[in-house]
């Protein structure tokens, strides 16, 4: 019941992107179906009462989760040296968009009543907007308002 091997260059896309936004907004709507797809299996392999704690922890390395988080930090490691997003710590920004996303396909997958998917689109779209406000490189980025420094009060005298 192991997964099979995510297809990463197909989750990830192309590079270069023509749009940064919208191809990171893309991999996330592709990561939201993968894991709407492996979610159930993984689910009922979990939830087997032989797994155990030390059988878990070595099929841990075999999800896929593991080449997705690496692969998609080397990319935002890549688009942050060639200024297309924000340069910030990549793993930790793939971990959260990885990890938003997967937990928008797992709250969906709980919610499945009588065979129907409820449609997470909009709900990965919004998430990912929140993610990006993070990673828009600075020229999109609304700047600060500054703060005016109070004026002296004169004494007249």
């Amino acid at each position: 019941m192991t997964p099979e091997p995510p297809d990463v260059e197909m989750l990830l896309g192309a590079y270069p992107p023509a749009d940064p936004k919208a191809a990171l907004r893309q991999i996330a709507e592709r990561l939201a179906e993968f894991f709407a797809s492996t979610l159930p299996t993984l689910l009922h392999v979990v939830a087997h009462p032989d797994l155990g704690a030390g059988r878990l922890r070595k099929w841990h390395a075999q999800l896929p989760f593991v080449p997705i988080v690496r692969a998609l930090g080397e990319r935002l490691r890549r688009m942050g040296a060639d200024g297309l997003v924000a340069r910030v710590d990549a793993d930790a920004a793939a971990h959260t968009l990885v990890g938003a996303v997967h937990s928008i396909a797992f709250l969906e997958t709980m919610m499945n009543t009588h065979g129907q998917r409820h449609h997470a689109s909009a709900k990965v779209g919004a998430v990912f907007e929140i993610v990006w406000s993070g990673l828009a490189p600075s020229t999109e980025r609304k700047p600060k308002p500054k703060r005016r420094a109070p004026r002296s009060k004169r004494r007249s005298g």
